[in-house]
């Protein structure tokens, strides 16, 4: 039995008001050569709550329950290299930045390097921040 994914699992929720039993029965109806239980979808849902490129709204109540407005096309590129990732923390792989991510970086690095002389002239003369 493989995993379900997130690709899979907003198959299943998009456009649709579920709560975690919902979910859990449809995605057993759409997909049940995948293993599902109900702590990985908590985990799932949770991770799209935390997500800036998925719009979820909670629905409080009796029971809880989720709608899935949206997703990013970057977050399943990123939940996909997580989950490929080995758990073990032995040959992780960054995950390639962006071009505009880089570019970001980049100009933090030259910022830092041009404060360098600064900081290295404002710490010597006994002034510790």
């Amino acid at each position: 039995m493989t995993k379900l994914t997130s690709a899979q699992l907003v198959k299943v929720m998009l456009g649709k008001r579920m709560n975690y039993m919902q979910i859990v029965e449809e995605a057993a109806a759409q997909f049940p050569d995948c293993e599902i239980n109900i702590a990985s979808i908590q985990t799932s849902v949770r991770s799209m709550i935390l997500s800036p490129h998925v719009d979820i709204e909670r629905f409080n109540g009796r029971k809880v329950s989720y709608e899935l407005k949206r997703v990013d096309e970057k977050f399943l590129r990123i939940s996909a290299t997580r989950s490929r990732m080995p758990k073990n923390g032995s040959g992780l792989k960054r995950v390639g930045f962006d071009p505009k991510e880089l570019e970001c970086c980049e100009l933090a690095t030259r910022f830092n390097q041009l404060l360098m002389p600064v900081r290295q002239r404002y710490t010597r003369e006994g002034h510790q921040a």
